[in-house]
């Protein structure tokens, strides 16, 4: 009995990790809160309305100044919701030291982490625009 536990705890788990960051609940033309990095500072994801997995799409990274709110809105009515999958992102690192060298290249890793995610359930390109 307990090797059979054993080894439904260990699927188990397996399927939790294999499932982290699958995108279930993405939906074109809504934004999501996720929290797929396990920090206590969630991203929101924007999936753009006309998304179809038969292409690629590019993404658009955009930060808010410490202390402000994840958001995709902005870009939204840029891009009119359509072409780009958009994620909003407060900084990792509250204060002056986002904008160290430490900060940055912090970020830059974070950013290749979101990515590396992202991409297990949505079709993106190459192109990722970053900016704050």
């Amino acid at each position: 009995m307990f090797y059979d536990m054993k080894g439904v705890l260990v699927l188990s788990m397996l399927f939790l990790i294999s499932s982290a960051g699958q995108g279930a609940e993405w939906e074109p033309g809504t934004e999501v809160t996720w929290s797929a990095l396990g920090e206590n500072t969630p991203l929101k994801v924007f999936v753009p309305e006309d998304y179809v997995d038969e292409r690629a799409w590019p993404l658009i990274y955009t930060f808010h100044g410490t202390g402000g709110r994840a958001s995709t809105g902005m870009m939204q009515r840029y891009t009119k919701g359509r072409g780009f999958i958009l994620i909003g992102a407060p900084y990792a690192v509250p204060g002056a030291g986002s904008l160290s060298r430490q900060g940055v290249m912090g970020e830059i890793r974070r950013i290749a982490k979101v990515r590396a995610l992202l991409g297990q359930s949505l079709r993106l390109d190459e192109t990722t625009y970053v900016g704050g």
